[in-house]
């Protein structure tokens, strides 16, 4: 009885000093509070950077046993602050009290020890003066991981100041073995080949609207079919990404060159411990290219309003599995409706085409031709767009003759293509001597 007595003394002293070891762990592991004062006199201040939903718990070190040790449902009886972010992402948590009614609008960008710059986010709001940045791409091979917060006017990005912590998953990540350049991959009779990929150039052609750290890249791509160089089909920038888990989602790719031989040029932003870049380059016909009848929407007599007017039509059609509506036409000089975005007073006929909310991601909509009642081909221009979990709208200009009264619309829904290469990344052209 006696061993069994000094046996559960023995327990309950160990449980005390681990207890108490860990009160002094916790208490010590606090780290030192960083802020950023903005120009409104509001304060910015770093809480915690999580990694994927790893938790961390803030509050006294009594505070933090309790969470420790009490069970799931009464864990906030401890009284500690505990966040948690989103899989697969870096969050950081940042209070800002006193920000006043008209707080300053901030965008923020992560950097790296080199002092690499990557996409900049905007925060979210929690209430009680919580926001939170979430980070999807960032130096995750790096050994640092830090915050730095802009004010944006126009295409001016004033600094504001930084917070920085140790990177809070440094890895092990995998690696691609880099494939020398010029590469070529096919998708069916079209050969892609990625001849040069080159970061940091100057391109005078080119209208740049850039975030702090990016840079304007050019993909230098050929395209064949026959062996010949082919003007039917157009490529652009998809996405790129890299081994550790970053990707891009690129919105814009502008190119020049000629037929089958094009220089593509997209913003980017490289981190440099990361030497590979996989680039998905998506394939989709042009205008000029053949449709089969299965891919086309042939809309005829379309009436033409008088210029002030709106014309409600209402015609609809499924082509590949789309359904879409040409909802309406716009006389000229018709104000469009608010719901789109950046849309114009325009001095020619709009017509705007509806289709559902979820759209396969292989699949691209686009208006190929169309004539007037005299067979008088009318260039169309797409002028806006929006989308929302009520659907996709487009609106598109109908350069028409004065005179015109009717035009029939050619619309093509096709699928498009897409070709991967993993490549060296770009690389800053040399400058000239």
């Amino acid at each position: 009885m006696r061993r069994n007595s000094c046996l559960l003394v023995f327990i309950a002293s160990l449980a005390l000093f681990l207890a108490l070891a860990v009160v002094l762990w916790m208490g010590f592991q606090r780290p030192a509070v960083q802020t950023v004062t903005l120009a409104d006199g509001s304060r910015l201040v770093l809480e915690a950077v999580t990694s994927g939903t790893v938790e961390h718990v803030h509050g006294s070190p009594w505070q933090r046993v309790l969470y420790t040790l009490l069970p799931p449902n009464q864990k906030e009886l401890s009284g500690s602050r505990v966040f948690s972010g989103a899989p697969g992402k870096v969050t950081f948590w940042v209070t800002r009290p006193g920000s006043g009614a008209a707080p300053i609008q901030i965008h923020a960008a992560p950097f790296d020890e080199h002092g690499c710059m990557g996409p900049t986010v905007t925060p979210q709001g929690l209430g009680n003066d919580l926001e939170r940045y979430e980070l999807t791409a960032y130096p995750r091979r790096g050994q640092v991981l830090g915050l730095r917060f802009f004010q944006r006017a126009g295409d001016q990005w004033k600094p504001l100041g930084q917070v920085q912590v140790p990177n809070p998953s440094p890895g092990p990540h995998p690696t691609w073995p880099a494939q020398p350049l010029p590469q070529t991959q096919r998708a069916g009779e079209v050969e892609a080949t990625l001849q040069k990929l080159t970061a940091g150039v100057k391109q005078e052609e080119i209208e740049q609207h850039q975030e702090p750290g990016q840079m304007l890249c050019m993909a230098h791509l050929t395209v064949r079919v026959g062996g010949k160089p082919s003007g039917a089909w157009s490529p652009s920038i998809a996405e790129l990404s890299e081994a550790s888990g970053n990707t891009w989602h690129n919105s814009s790719t502008t190119y020049l060159g000629e037929a089958g031989n094009l220089r593509l040029f997209f913003t980017s932003l490289p981190w440099p411990d990361d030497p590979v870049w996989k680039v998905r380059v998506q394939l989709t016909r042009t205008p000029t290219a053949r449709f089969t009848p299965e891919e086309l929407w042939i809309v005829k007599d379309i009436p033409i309003p008088a210029p002030g007017k709106v014309l409600p039509l209402g015609r609809k059609s499924t082509v590949q599995g789309v359904a879409m509506e040409l909802v309406e036409v716009l006389g000229a000089n018709t104000p469009p409706p608010a719901s789109l975005d950046f849309a114009e007073l325009q001095k020619h006929p709009q017509i705007i085409i509806h289709a559902p909310p979820s759209l396969p991601r292989d699949v691209h909509r686009m208006p190929i031709r169309a004539i007037d009642e005299r067979g008088r081909d009318v260039p169309v221009q797409f002028t806006s767009g929006a989308g929302n979990d009520k659907g996709n709208t487009d609106m598109f200009r109908l350069e028409t003759s004065p005179d015109a009264r009717r035009v029939t619309l050619f619309y093509a829904v096709q699928k498009v293509r897409y070709v991967e290469f993993i490549a060296p990344r770009a690389l800053r052209e040399p400058r000239q001597k």
